[in-house]
């Protein structure tokens, strides 16, 4: 599985210079090293390649040779010197393709001829109808065109918002930055295509989008899931709709979403045409070499710019409370669905504290108590543990009934285990005034996630801290149902301003990632977020 792939690289750019790479100056040409000044975004523009595996080819006008202000030797200098900051960033400048030439002299490279474009093409094996060219002038839309390339255009230096107005020709896109640019580029999928399902007018409207989208998909889908309940079951209604219309489907599960997880979603999906992620929050810019084969549906907080944007989430559109991602997939495929979909989806919705938007569903479709704490025991004891997690939605996929699902092995045998360690962890819990906070450390379960549900279920009126410590890492899980401050955006804030580690999660229920050295450091930041202090001064002064 991979995106717009010409070569080796996953994606070839092709960039002027004067303007894009380096500061435009007018009237003034880049005659020596030190006069070649990169533009401010530069460092992160090189970053977004080179976490996206992207590749660039140099294709700029150096007129300056040919009316003799520099020779051929200095203009090699100042290429060295570019070269020199794209291996320093690790991203592959493949080619530098200049036109010595003056305006006055008949050539076929200098731009808007598409010479030099054309010369990269066969020399790197670019499709050219699925390049893209970066530009800052018209002279480069003209070359982008005739070379059959889309182009996009950077602001600010030799072209004015004013003078794009009278192109009868526009941009494919139009952005400030080179960073933004690529940033674009590598979330489209098309020149042209509105790729930002959340731009709909209404939610409606996205729902109608995305469902329009699932209809789309080739034959080989995968589906790249969150390894709780919430993402096992969400995926395992999707696969269900998604096979019964012909779709052959692999399933693949993650704790996170993150740069060293992206090689797994790779290669489970290796032999599929597209895919879909559920539930995967905080991916980085990494993720963008996928964009134009995924779609994502959500319903965590997100930053306005997210690697996969042809995204469904209800937070786009003031949902508050947010149901979970389950549901919305119920909803979206509801008609397709059979009943017994509605009943997984009243488990998902509680397990991930997604109660009050369901609360219809659950009313008609949950099982008596003790079923369902045997139920969310089953999740809470193999979710993020592969290959239980990816098996328990393929398990799910034919939407079986709860009876089934609680005697199907290895599911029994790992819930009994799980229901012992977490008895045990329970009873080692310290609970203060305005906290709970419980300690432990990597076994047989990644214990932290369901401790913390298990205890804010015994301890509603209190916020949880639950802590899994390995010897480098701090992992946190925090519940607070009663709060009205905003978890995730606490522990993002958090691990921000000490600058080490992540921090994400909703409203109600949030995880954060530490350096072991920093544990009991952010521990106090978090107690005293949540009042424990407070509660602790209080319970003195009485």
């Amino acid at each position: 599985m991979s995106g717009n792939t010409t070569t080796k690289h996953r994606t070839v750019l092709l960039l002027d210079r004067d303007g894009v790479i380096n500061i435009y100056r007018p009237g003034r040409y880049v005659n020596e090293p030190e006069d070649f000044e990169p533009v401010p975004d530069l460092p992160a523009s090189l970053g977004l390649l080179r976490a996206t595996g992207s590749a660039v080819v140099v294709v700029s006008n150096q007129a300056g040779v040919g009316k003799g202000l520099m020779s051929a030797q200095a203009l090699e200098r100042v290429t060295e010197k570019m070269r020199a900051l794209f291996a320093e960033a690790r991203v592959p400048l493949l080619d530098v393709l200049y036109c010595p030439h003056s305006p006055d002299q008949e050539c076929s490279c200098r731009k808007p001829r598409p010479g030099l474009i054309l010369e990269a093409a066969p020399r790197h094996n670019l499709s050219l109808d699925k390049t893209w060219f970066i530009g800052d002038s018209h002279s480069d839309l003209e070359a982008a065109r005739a070379a059959g390339c889309s182009f996009a255009l950077v602001t600010g230096g030799k072209t004015s918002a004013e003078e794009i107005k009278e192109w009868s020709d526009p941009p494919d896109i139009t952005a400030p930055t080179l960073h933004d640019a690529v940033w674009i580029i590598l979330g489209h999928t098309a020149p042209r295509e509105e790729p930002y399902f959340r731009k709909a007018p209404t939610y409606e409207d996205a729902s109608r989008r995305m469902r329009d989208a699932l209809g789309s998909l080739p034959r080989r889908i995968l589906i790249a899931h969150h390894g709780d309940c919430d993402g096992i079951t969400g995926a395992a209604l999707l696969t269900h709709w998604l096979e019964k219309s012909g779709r052959e489907v692999a399933i693949s599960s993650r704790a996170e979403f993150r740069d060293e997880d992206l090689a797994h979603f790779e290669k489970a999906g290796r032999s599929c045409e597209a895919g879909v992620f559920l539930e995967a929050q905080g991916m980085p810019p990494s993720y963008l070499r996928l964009a134009s084969l995924f779609l994502n549906i959500d319903h965590h907080p997100h930053p306005d710019r997210t690697p996969i944007p042809k995204m469904l989430n209800p937070r786009d559109y003031g949902f508050d409370p947010c149901p979970c991602v389950t549901q919305v997939i119920f909803e979206l495929l509801g008609d397709d669905l059979p009943e017994q979909a509605a009943a997984w989806t009243a488990i998902a919705a509680t397990a991930d504290y997604c109660i009050e938007p369901a609360r219809d569903i659950i009313a008609r479709h949950a099982p008596p108590a003790e079923m369902q704490a045997e139920l969310i025991d089953t999740f809470l004891a193999i979710q993020y543990v592969e290959p239980l997690a990816t098996k328990a939605a393929r398990f799910l996929a034919p939407l079986p009934s709860f009876e089934e699902f609680l005697s199907a092995e290895p599911f029994v045998e790992r819930r009994n285990n799980f229901r012992r360690e977490l008895t045990a962890a329970i009873e080692h819990a310290h609970i203060g005034k305005r906290t709970v906070i419980a300690i432990t450390e990597p076994g047989e379960f990644r214990l932290a996630s369901p401790l913390a549900n298990r205890l804010q279920d015994l301890h509603p009126d209190h916020a949880v801290i639950s802590v899994e410590l390995s010897s480098k890492t701090a992992r946190y899980s925090v519940r607070n149902r009663s709060t009205t401050v905003p978890l995730g955006a606490l522990l993002a804030d958090l691990t921000a301003r000490m600058g080490c580690g992540d921090g994400t999660g909703h409203e109600k229920a949030g995880s954060a990632r530490v350096p072991r050295e920093r544990h009991e450091e952010f521990l106090e930041h978090l107690k005293r977020a949540l009042g424990e202090e407070e509660g602790e001064k209080k319970e003195s002064e009485e």
